[in-house]
C-alpha cells in the first residue's frame, strides 16, 4: 500500500493505493532494489525503491493526489509492504517557488517516525 498525504497539515489530502505483488520486480545495478510499475493504464504510477530512496512517478493523468491549494508545506510518502514493513519519507520544498499551486518539488529526509496521515 502507497500513501501519499500532506504532512503539514494543510490539506486533507490523503491518497492510498494498493500496489498489487505482480506489479513489482527486483532490480539490479551497484544498488539492488525494487520497482513497481502499475499495468492499469487509468493509474500510470511508478515507484522505485532502494537502500535509502524512494521515487513515486505519476503520469498526466496522475493518481489523485492534488496541487490544487497554494502551497503543500511537506509532503509525505508511506510505504507499507504485505510483511507489514514500513519505509517512510517526507518532502518540503527548499524555495517558495517550488511550492506553489500545481508545483511541488521537495527535498526528501526519512524520519524517525511516519508523520501523522490528516
Amino acid at each position: 500500500m502507497l500513501s501519499i498525504y500532506n504532512a503539514a497539515g494543510i490539506t486533507g489530502d490523503d491518497v492510498r493505493i494498493v500496489l498489487p505483488p505482480s506489479g513489482w520486480k527486483a532490480s539490479g545495478g551497484s544498488v539492488p532494489g525494487y520497482r513497481f510499475r502499475n499495468s492499469d493504464p487509468a493509474l500510470r504510477i511508478s515507484v522505485s525503491v532502494k537502500h535509502d530512496r524512494i521515487v513515486v512517478r505519476g503520469g498526466r493523468a496522475g493518481f489523485g493526489y492534488t496541487l490544487g491549494e497554494a502551497a503543500q508545506g511537506r509532503v509525505a510518502v508511506r510505504l507499507t509492504f504485505g510483511s507489514g514493513v514500513r519505509w517512510c519519507a517526507q518532502a518540503a520544498p527548499a524555495r517558495s517557488a517550488d511550492d506553489r499551486k500545481d508545483r511541488f518539488k521537495g527535498t526528501g529526509e526519512a524520519p524517525a517516525f511516519c508523520p501523522s496521515r490528516p
